[in-house]
């Protein structure tokens, strides 16, 4: 029922911007759409934009539950997501014969159900591809995951005959350790044969405990480092900016023209820089030299078109909706335990020191400042009082 028109005494009752039906899945409901354009949405601005529709007044706890309702209904509820984890490894192999799919899961007091901690999903057709139609080098890493459970995830990357991308397995694991990577390893190589025999050659960076890992478990096994840690070494001996940036447009030189000439501006630049790298990347041109075949002879069939076709022959059956999934037996998976660090939490990720900076961005660092008033170096306006005054005391004191 709605108050149309009031006969009789006029009506001077001031508004009220408070309305108990308006609650928070009411909210979520009504900013479905907003929410799902923004996931960002501040708080402060959610609530402006709900007073100036509803001219409705609502705390802030209240605006942070609609948020929270609106991205269960579009992303789902983690609890009965993890619970139903087995389902979706057991779908998995059943879709895609001769896969791989693990869920890893302990057992904490008081608790009686499991509790999630590590996860392993490798397809058929990614193995077979990678086994039969790509280079043999293995790339490994692992990046943080975001979401409220937080978590590290680990994939192993292959290349193939155009130097493309080739997943090859993932997994899901509580932290970046020695226990996780020596888990992922094992796993990893179960399934597509041991470094030994089939010749696998591993890139990575110095993650936490990887390093460790292939001294106990793969021992003698071929593992080289990226790029990236080349530079760290480089920065090293040569500080000069220059030098460095010149470094990365020869490591991303794909023709030779543009890769020559890169290489003769290091030379008149420096000639220690020159000779540095260019014992590191001469392995290949002398071993041509050398060869009495052609050079063409010397390239592997795995640039071929022919095991390019290999690589991508298999194919990974996609998983049907959830209400199709394999009903497995067994106590239901509870999420992770939330681990939150002391602190305002990081919305920037911290980079490393030979991380490439964005040039387009216009910073202080690196400069002299000047006072606008004296003009003199090492401090501005306002820390010349400041200066002032220790000048003044160090005087006295004399």
């Amino acid at each position: 029922m709605q108050v149309q028109s009031l006969k009789g005494t006029p009506h001077r009752c001031p508004w009220s911007y408070k309305n108990v039906s308006a609650n928070s899945r009411w909210l979520a409901e009504h900013f479905k759409k907003e929410l799902a354009d923004d996931l960002d949405w501040k708080l402060k601005e959610f609530r402006k934009t709900i007073k100036r529709k509803f001219k409705l007044r609502v705390s802030r706890w209240k605006v942070y539950r609609a948020k929270k309702h609106a991205h269960s209904e579009m992303f789902g509820d983690h609890k009965k997501q993890y619970a139903r984890l087995r389902d979706y490894c057991a779908t998995i192999m059943l879709k895609n014969p001769g896969s791989a799919a693990f869920v890893m899961t302990e057992v904490v007091p008081p608790s009686v159900n499991p509790i999630f901690q590590r996860m392993f999903v490798m397809f058929r057709a990614q193995k077979d591809g990678f086994i039969s139609g790509c280079r043999p080098v293995i790339g490994l890493d692992a990046c943080h995951l975001k979401g409220r459970f937080g978590g590290h995830l680990m994939h192993a990357v292959g290349r193939d005959g155009n130097n493309q991308m080739y997943p090859i397995a993932i997994a899901c694991v509580e932290s970046e350790c020695k226990e996780s990577w020596h888990w992922f390893l094992e796993l990893l190589t179960t399934h597509i044969g041991s470094p030994a025999d089939m010749n696998w050659v591993f890139i990575s960076d110095r993650q936490k405990g990887l390093v460790e890992t292939f001294d106990v478990l793969f021992l003698g096994v071929e593992h080289r480092f990226c790029v990236r840690h080349m530079y760290a070494n480089f920065k090293l001996r040569f500080k000069d900016k220059a030098l460095r940036d010149i470094m990365w447009v020869v490591a991303r030189a794909y023709e030779i023209d543009g890769w020559s000439q890169k290489m003769r501006e290091l030379q008149v630049a420096n000639r220690e820089a020159y000779d540095w790298l260019s014992a590191i990347l001469a392995n290949f041109g002398q071993a041509i030299i050398e060869s009495d075949q052609e050079p063409t002879d010397l390239i592997h069939p795995y640039y071929s078109i022919e095991y390019y076709c290999r690589a991508y022959k298999g194919m990974v059956v996609p998983i049907p909706e959830e209400g199709l999934w394999v009903q497995t037996s067994g106590l239901p998976i509870q999420p992770p335990k939330l681990r939150r660090r002391p602190g305002r939490p990081r919305k920037l990720r911290r980079k490393s020191a030979d991380e490439l900076v964005n040039n387009d961005v216009v910073t202080r660092k690196g400069t002299i400042t000047h006072c606008s008033n004296c003009n003199m170096p090492g401090h501005n306006k306002k820390t010349r009082k400041q200066l002032r005054q220790v000048v003044y005391d160090a005087l006295n004191c004399v």
